[in-house]
């Protein structure tokens, strides 16, 4: 389990399992950690390939846990370690307050932190290796049932998190606040200075793969120096993006807070191909500036985190 609630305190504190592996001394008793849903006692375990939280020793999650029955899917599978990961991964409620509203573009601390840590790097990862290059880079009938969990509780199928520019664009249009948490895949072309000094990435559109309409990522100002050394890495390239994703006044867009923990290569294409046109850059004074941006209208407020994030649940 990716988060467990730390009771020492007197309250019951939400704790990242990577959190508690960064800070081992914030969280001395540890006797005190308790599963979110159904309240047993877990452990904390530095694991093999991240830190996790686990049954205790002699315990068992409650027979109403959604945690524990979700975590059933690990069983029989072909692919363990990336299932056990998804299904172990608790999505983020993600919703964004009034207070967290700005002008600039740059977001909360606390939404970027859920899309930057090293376990958002490896959700991704497991997503990419569960794509099935034979069904267009859509998960195979094998992993189509997966399920995974997010704060409030609800299941969602992973199959229903994932989808092309259009189909993501379906979702966000069908969603109570034109916002929700998906898993974007498309073809990237050379990324845009705005007006703002963010940098927008727009996807292809050609209308042969779900790819008919416009959409972007979007990387706000404050981290675009951060961003800048690995815009080549995925400039012309057939990407998938995890983050929130979202309807503005100027279009369609993923917000990413970090290129290494949000996007992951599928293909990189040649520069003297057809592909997309690579990227060409230069950077002054820790900040971006790329090279002939396009003119056209888009305003450093494009990124308005004033709604609530959605998923939709399953129906179960």
């Amino acid at each position: 389990m990716e988060f467990a609630y730390y009771v020492a305190r007197g309250v019951n504190e939400k704790v990242s399992a990577i959190e508690v592996d960064s800070n081992p001394n914030d969280f001395i008793d540890r006797t005190k950690f308790r599963c979110m849903f159904c309240g047993i006692q877990l452990e904390f375990s530095h694991g093999t390939s991240y830190p996790l939280f686990k049954r205790w020793r002699g315990t068992a999650h409650m027979p109403h846990c959604i945690y524990g029955n979700i975590t059933n899917q690990i069983k029989n599978s072909d692919n363990n370690k990336d299932i056990e990961l998804l299904v172990s991964t608790i999505l983020p409620r993600a919703l964004m307050s009034p207070q967290q509203h700005i002008s600039t573009g740059h977001q909360g601390s606390n939404v970027s932190k859920q899309f930057t840590g090293k376990r958002t790097r490896m959700f991704i990862s497991s997503v990419k290796n569960l794509l099935d290059p034979k069904k267009g880079y859509y998960f195979s009938q094998n992993y189509e049932s997966v399920q995974i969990l997010a704060e409030t509780g609800e299941k969602y199928y992973l199959k229903d998190l994932f989808g092309a520019q259009d189909e993501i664009i379906d979702k966000i249009d069908r969603s109570a606040d034109k916002a929700i948490v998906c898993i974007v895949k498309g073809n990237t072309l050379t990324p845009k200075a705005t007006i703002g000094d963010h940098v927008l990435i727009p996807l292809s559109t050609s209308g042969k793969h779900k790819n008919s309409q416009k959409f972007s990522l979007f990387i706000p100002k404050d981290y675009v120096p951060k961003n800048s050394g690995r815009l080549d890495d995925i400039t012309g390239a057939f990407i998938v993006g995890y983050g929130i994703a979202r309807k503005t006044d100027y279009g369609y867009q993923m917000t990413i807070f970090s290129i290494h923990h949000q996007v992951a290569v599928l293909k990189k294409y040649e520069k003297n191909n057809t592909g997309p046109a690579p990227v060409t850059y230069t950077s002054s004074r820790q900040q971006l500036t790329l090279v002939n941006p396009l003119a056209a209208p888009f305003m450093p407020n494009s990124f308005t985190p004033d709604h609530s994030v959605q998923l939709v649940p399953l129906s179960i």
